[in-house]
C-alpha cells in the first residue's frame, strides 16, 4: 500500500527531480522522510496524501535514526530499497515494518515469506521482497512498475546491486 501511494504520488509529477524516501518505525506509528537534492520542496507541489491516515507534514524535522532508505524516484522510474551487503539470491526476505529498531529487512524461511505474500490481512507488518527485480503493483487502479534493489552503505554514498 506505502510503495504505491508514494509511488503514484511521484509519478504524477512528471519532473527530472530525484525524490528518496526514508522510513522509520515508531511505537504505534511511523516517519516518512523526503529528500531530494534538487532543492524540490515536494509537498508545495502536491497535497500531503489524504488517504494515508494520520499524516503530519513537519517540514523540516531531522530524520530519524533507525531510518531506512525505502523508496527512491530518479525522475522517470520508481525503486522500492533494500539495505543488505551481500544479498542471497536463493534467500527469502521480508521487510518488517514495526520493526522500532530499524531491523527492517530480515531473511526467513520459505513457509514464512508464503505465509506474508498469501495473507496480506493477518501479516499487515510485513511485505515480501519479491524475487523478480521488477513488478507491477496495483494502485488505485493503475498499474506502477516497481524495480526491487538491494545496496550497501557505505561511508559518503549507497552502491545499488541489482
Amino acid at each position: 500500500y506505502l510503495t504505491g501511494l508514494l509511488a503514484s504520488l511521484f509519478l504524477q509529477e512528471q519532473g527530472p527531480s530525484r525524490i528518496l524516501t526514508f522510513y522509520a518505525a515508531i511505537p504505534e506509528r511511523f516517519a516518512l522522510s523526503l529528500c531530494s537534492a534538487d532543492g524540490v520542496n515536494f509537498f508545495e507541489s502536491s497535497p500531503p496524501p489524504t488517504d494515508l491516515p494520520g499524516c503530519v507534514d513537519l517540514r523540516h524535522d531531522f530524520i530519524p535514526q533507525t531510518a531506512a532508505p525505502f523508496l527512491l524516484y530518479d525522475g522517470r522510474a520508481v525503486y522500492r530499497l533494500y539495505q543488505l551487503d551481500q544479498p542471497d539470491r536463493t534467500a527469502f526476505y521480508v521487510w518488517d515494518f514495526g520493526d522500532c529498531l530499524g531491523n527492517f529487512l530480515k531473511e526467513v524461511d520459505k513457509t514464512f515469506y508464503f505465509r506474508v505474500l498469501n495473507d496480506k490481512n493477518t501479516y499487515y507488518e510485513y511485505s515480501v521482497v519479491p524475487k523478480n527485480p521488477c513488478t507491477s503493483i496495483q494502485y488505485l487502479g493503475r498499474s506502477i512498475t516497481v524495480h526491487h534493489a538491494f545496496f550497501a552503505m557505505k561511508v559518503g554514498n549507497a552502491h545499488p546491486t541489482m
